[in-house]
């Protein structure tokens, strides 16, 4: 067996593969935690299910909806419209922010 740094070759590759596992995890695991967006709807696009909004604490986002988004204060999508303040829960999934919960601001 040879060693590198004093470490056989069969655990250095065990540690590098245990380290890169971990970082997948930590990967994904990052990429379901929610975030809160505050703010006014910009524009929306019917066919794509998405709206655009300026929240306070972020840059302006595009925001999706699914069958899985609960619309409290609020009959649905339809019910969005420019200038409407909104509160919004969404995670990234596959690159987009999705929304778990839109909620018309009282």
């Amino acid at each position: 067996m040879t060693t590198t740094a004093g470490m056989p070759g069969r655990i250095r590759l065990g540690v590098i593969a245990a380290i890169a596992a971990a970082l997948v995890l930590l990967i994904a695991a990052t990429s379901a935690f929610a975030a809160e967006f505050e703010g006014p709807v910009l524009s929306k696009d019917r066919q794509a299910q998405t709206f655009r909004m300026n929240p306070e604490n972020h840059d302006n986002v595009t925001i999706k909806v699914n069958d899985g988004t609960k619309f409290q204060r609020l009959g649905g999508f339809g019910d969005l419209h420019r200038g409407l303040d909104v509160d919004v829960t969404a995670s990234r999934q596959n690159g987009n922010w999705v929304a778990s919960k839109v909620e018309k601001k009282r």
